[in-house]
């Protein structure tokens, strides 16, 4: 694990804590991806005892595989030691823990830095309410200390 050196004291590498993600979106991405990889072995191995021509086929289940796993498996939220991170399909959003205002969880669940800037990810949707036990309380902790820290 690599350290920090600054004025000669060490500081500790930030590291994951937590990552979060639905599970429904994690089991049917998992299995969409996972069949359409076993497609494209079956078709490689069948087209050659056929001689059959399989580009088109083994593109649309390259392309399916690549969607699924963009919309069902990449969105995510991840907290780290210093920071939260929002993963999304299209863009990932880093919020240290110094800059956070406040979390809620309307529709999803969204964190709302220092500036005002509102963030969300989708992989919290609003049936699971942030009642996540003891990460939520981890959450919230930190957003505490880094406000103390501020002032």
């Amino acid at each position: 694990m690599a350290a920090t050196y600054d004025g000669g004291v060490s500081t500790p590498e930030p590291t994951r804590t937590h990552t979060f993600r639905t599970l429904p979106a994690r089991i049917v991405g998992a299995v969409i991806v996972a069949g359409a990889l076993v497609a494209v072995v079956v078709s490689l191995v069948d087209s050659r005892t056929r001689g059959l021509d399989l580009v088109y086929p083994l593109l649309i289940a390259g392309i399916l595989a690549g969607i699924m796993w963009m919309v069902l498996l990449r969105p995510s939220v991840e907290l780290w030691s210093d920071r939260v991170v929002l993963r999304n399909v299209f863009r990932n959003t880093t919020v240290p823990f110094a800059h956070v205002e406040s979390f809620s969880h309307e529709w999803a669940f969204e964190v709302t830095d220092t500036t005002g800037h509102r963030h969300n990810s989708w992989a919290i949707p609003r049936e699971r309410q942030l009642t996540l036990g003891e990460p939520a309380r981890t959450l919230r902790t930190r957003r505490c200390e880094a406000a103390a820290s501020r002032a």
